[in-house]
């Protein structure tokens, strides 16, 4: 978590924005916290990408987060359609791209198992 000058508070995610929805267009899911370190104060942020640029918000609203989050929590991101992280993106920017999971079972999707 960091905040930019104005002291607004970002939460930091390793992907970036086009990996989770198509070019401009925002969606209503609210991600959902795993919650992989222990309880902080509550926040509320907005998410942005691994990119250092302005447009790199994730979401345009505020994700609140009641038990706080901190580096090693996991964002997860619901029928996002994902389909398009592995149709927009690579990994020609060297940062890892973020994997899909299918629930219930909690296996990664096919296409990122191989």
């Amino acid at each position: 978590m960091k905040t930019r000058s104005d002291g607004l508070p970002l939460v930091g995610l390793e992907m970036n924005r086009t990996q989770c929805r198509t070019t401009s267009d925002d969606y209503l899911t609210d991600p959902k916290l795993v919650k992989r370190t222990p309880d902080g104060e509550p926040l509320e942020a907005f998410l942005v990408g691994a990119y250092c640029i302005e447009d790199e918000i994730i979401l345009r609203r505020k994700i609140r987060f009641p038990r706080g989050v901190a580096a090693g929590d996991i964002v997860a991101i619901p029928n996002a359609a994902g389909y398009f992280m592995h149709i927009l993106e690579s990994a020609s920017h060297q940062i890892p791209l973020a994997k899909n999971v299918v629930w219930p079972a909690g296996e990664l999707d096919a296409i990122d198992r191989g």
